[in-house]
């Protein structure tokens, strides 16, 4: 019998390129705001141990309300997340 046929079948492979993304919800962002702070920034999701090394960024969903004005940094967000912050009279900073 052949070699190929003798060896097992590999049914998948890990994609080396996959990226992983830090999903955060519109009303998830009310309750990451300590001290009064107004922005929600790469560095303060570092400090609370949200955003570590696995992960590529952060993408912004529109899953729930947002009831303060707030400054976002993100890579990518949803259509209704940008209306949600921009209704509540924040803003969305998006990276490249």
């Amino acid at each position: 019998m052949p070699g190929y046929r003798r060896l097992p079948k590999l049914r998948t492979f890990p994609n080396p390129n996959r990226r992983t993304w830090l999903e955060l919800n519109v009303g998830d962002l009310d309750s990451l705001l300590v001290n009064g702070a107004t922005a929600i920034t790469y560095d303060l999701l570092r400090e609370m141990g949200l955003l570590k090394n696995k992960f590529d960024g952060v993408r912004i969903l529109g899953n729930g309300s947002l009831k303060q004005k707030l400054s976002i940094e993100a890579h990518y967000a949803t259509p209704a997340a940008k209306e949600k912050i921009e209704a509540a009279g924040g803003q969305i900073v998006l990276a490249v």
